[in-house]
């Protein structure tokens, strides 16, 4: 028995093409395992899909510590009650030159997940998922120097949602080296 090279799903010896995906079989002497290609291929797209996430997550807590960091102290609501929202700097001030560092440590990992992702998959090795899993843990430490209160806000359970981001990235990098093997 052979395996179809694009979905590993089990084809006949004979067989020209996968009745289920309808790639072409190659020869008949050969024999892929399904565990091959298919796999790694999953891994690589599971890893992508994560890091998207935590794209999109890092995208609001910019646009969050942007307003925290530009905005004006306390903001008044156009409600009736007058509800005010309010922001304490009295556990340290934010650092905007380590804000926009922070900022530039985003853009750097996302741009290094695309070229390892692509490296991985035309079969280099998994260096680069080592220094994209790095400049993610990087880029936390800048985001908590720039915001020294963050340290204390995690120790509630709601500050726990700053380090989502990261935690998704080492996850993705993890299926970057699976998607090596």
């Amino acid at each position: 028995m052979k395996y179809c090279s694009e979905c590993g799903n089990q084809l006949l010896d004979e067989a020209v093409i996968c009745p289920k995906c309808g790639a072409a079989a190659g020869p008949i002497g050969e024999k892929e395992t399904p565990a091959g290609k298919h796999d790694e291929r999953v891994r690589l797209k599971t890893s992508a899909a994560l890091y998207n996430i935590a794209g999109i997550l890092n995208l609001l807590l910019a646009l969050f510590f942007t307003w925290i960091l530009f905005g004006s102290s306390s903001v008044e609501s156009g409600s009736s009650e007058g509800f005010t929202i309010s922001v304490d700097t009295s556990g340290g001030a934010p650092h905007p030159a380590l804000f926009w560092l922070w900022l530039a440590s985003i853009l750097f990992t996302y741009a290094l997940a695309l070229y390892s992702i692509s490296h991985i998959q035309r079969g280099g090795k998994g260096i680069f998922a080592y220094l994209y899993m790095f400049s993610s843990i990087l880029s936390v430490l800048l985001l908590n120097l720039a915001f020294p209160n963050l340290l204390i806000l995690a120790m509630c359970f709601i500050g726990v949602i700053f380090f989502v981001p990261t935690i998704l990235q080492l996850i993705a990098g993890v299926k970057m080296l699976q998607g090596t093997r």
